[in-house]
């Protein structure tokens, strides 16, 4: 699936690229970014989460809230330093 916005979301042995709902249900399933209120995943991968409450076990979080607010930053950070020494 591409995108998913919804009131609830439910996605069991699937893959989505960016779900968006006040509530989630991951079940052994995939998602590239993740916004919901509330978040219950059991065995799932997720590669950008953003939630308040997040529920479950055996899950795969790659960045959450503030490890992509600090990676956004260190980017950045190189991108200008590598601007100034190409000058």
């Amino acid at each position: 699936m591409g995108a998913a916005f919804a009131e609830e979301a439910e996605l069991e042995q699937s893959a989505a690229t960016v779900v968006v709902a006040r509530t989630a249900e991951l079940d052994q399933a995939a998602a590239g970014a993740l916004i919901a209120d509330s978040v219950t995943a059991r065995n799932s991968a997720i590669g950008l989460l953003i939630t308040r409450e997040l529920h479950g076990d055996g899950d795969r979080v790659l960045l959450g809230l503030s490890a992509a607010c600090a990676f956004g930053a260190g980017a950045g950070l190189v991108l200008w330093m590598l601007s100034r020494v190409r000058r």
